[in-house]
């Protein structure tokens, strides 16, 4: 049973690529198949990024292995989700743009995480 490549986009605010997550067999017995894809996908960004990329940013294809199991492949779906998720979040974009402010800070925010909880604990006792 041959599965489908997958593809994901996604980017995290301030990086300079768009990262596509290549997923297929890239071990085992059909590893030259999902090598030859991932080749096409290589050839893709090359050409793209040779012309500037798209919308001015970088592709990387970030490739992940299959095994040719549809159960890994959906992990390594979830792993790519996971992997474009930003490492911090900044909101100095939002306050400088916007005038965004916060109306807590990390120990407001402590303080009634903690107030909420504990009256949860106490009703269901």
């Amino acid at each position: 049973m041959k599965e489908t490549s997958g593809l994901i986009a996604g980017t995290a605010q301030a990086q300079d690529t768009f990262k596509i997550a290549y997923i297929d067999p890239l071990s085992g017995s059909f590893a030259i198949a999902g090598e030859l894809g991932a080749h096409h996908f290589d050839f893709f960004a090359d050409m793209v990024n040779a012309e500037g990329g798209l919308l001015g940013k970088k592709i990387e294809v970030v490739k992940y292995d299959s095994q040719l199991s549809a159960k890994v492949a959906v992990e390594k779906v979830r792993q790519a989700i996971a992997d474009s998720w930003p490492r911090s979040l900044d909101d100095s974009a939002a306050r400088e743009e916007w005038g965004w402010k916060p109306r807590y800070d990390l120990e407001q925010t402590t303080a009634e995480m903690l107030e909420t909880l504990g009256s949860r604990v106490h009703s269901t006792r």
